[in-house]
């Protein structure tokens, strides 16, 4: 999940990009208020983190500055407390949730993951599509009930194929999500990531567009056609779906 971060009186906690990039946060930090709406209205991100310190009052302003401009992706608003005025006021500018400092980092990700979601319309971490499962938080898969052993990029591929699920998902959005480097996000890297998937879900779920990406498959497809489900690494059988 790409993450934009801006904090316009103070940088952000080197310490809470470590622990937002473990909760599976890709971050980009913007230093001026033109580079966060430049980023915002590129695309390249799924939501925005604003901290504005102890100026909560500003941080309607600062929202409304992002949406006048085009940008469309979920912001949440960080700041220590202030009047019910002021967050009322950075509401109705267009923010999409707020976080009274100080706060763990647990419930920013969390509510960064909630916001994430409600933008692709899916209103748990766990998504379901016939017998395939994707848990967004403990990041495993189970197909079949069997639970994956899925890498991280194949994690994250599968994310992007499920949410939202049948699409085009062409191979610049690909790279440029992975944000690898060079070698493991060329096309035949890709390739090769996507081939791996296909044996662990089945080579029918994703179909292949030539000379523009692929297409992850809804439909009924059996649970036989993956080849390799078994049982995986411990964080994956601890969130087993009952």
């Amino acid at each position: 999940m790409k993450l934009l971060v801006y904090s316009p009186h103070a940088e952000f906690p080197l310490w809470q990009s470590e622990r937002l990039a473990e909760a599976g946060f890709v971050l980009t930090v913007a230093s001026t208020e033109q580079e966060a709406v430049s980023i915002g209205v590129s695309g390249q991100v799924e939501a925005m983190l604003l901290e504005m310190g102890a100026r909560l009052a500003t941080g309607a302003a600062f929202v409304n500055l992002f949406r006048m401009q085009g940008v469309a992706q979920p912001i949440l608003l960080v700041s220590e407390p202030g009047d019910w005025r002021d967050r009322v006021a950075a509401f109705d500018a267009g923010i999409d949730d707020y976080v009274q400092r100080p706060a763990r980092t647990e419930e920013i990700a969390a509510r960064l993951r909630a916001m994430i979601r409600r933008q692709g319309g899916n209103p748990t971490d766990r998504i379901v599509i016939g017998d395939l499962e994707l848990d967004l938080k403990l990041k495993c898969g189970w197909l079949a009930g069997a639970c994956l052993d899925l890498t991280r990029t194949e994690f994250r591929l599968l994310r992007m194929f499920m949410l939202p699920p049948d699409r085009m998902v062409s191979h610049s959005h690909i790279q440029e999500r992975l944000q690898s480097s060079a070698a493991e996000s060329s096309r035949n890297a890709i390739e090769v990531q996507i081939a791996r998937l296909r044996r662990k879900i089945g080579a029918e779920r994703i179909k292949t567009l030539r000379n523009f990406g692929y297409r992850f498959i809804v439909g009924d497809i059996g649970a036989g056609t993956a080849t390799n489900a078994a049982a995986g690494p411990p964080s994956c059988k601890k969130g087993r779906p009952s």
